[in-house]
């Protein structure tokens, strides 16, 4: 039996994967991702909210049962919620060593 990391392409090796249980949207606090930020590598943390502030902030909506892919390197963060709606997820983080 092949082993789920031997069967992802090397490009999966640190990534992170987001599933909705509920939609997510801007009134419920969706996912805020920095755009292009897994291009500049591992950023030290006191430099994060600097490097959020000034960055394109990406807003994508989800529909329940929706899945996004992102690296394990991209800035991100939950917005403010400005609802009472629930904004339930599963988050699973995959890390794979490169030879």
């Amino acid at each position: 039996m092949q082993a789920v990391s031997d069967a992802l392409p090397k490009t999966f090796k640190n990534t992170i994967r987001k599933m909705g249980f509920d939609d997510i949207n801007d009134e419920n606090g969706g996912i805020e991702l920095a755009d292009s930020s897994h291009q500049h590598g591992k950023i030290p943390e006191a430099d994060i909210p600097l490097r959020l502030s000034s960055s394109n902030l990406v807003k994508p909506d989800m529909s329940s049962g929706d899945v996004i892919i992102i690296s394990a390197l991209t800035l991100h963060r939950s917005a403010i919620l400005t609802s009472h709606g629930r904004r339930s997820t599963l988050r699973i983080d995959f890390s794979r060593q490169v030879e």
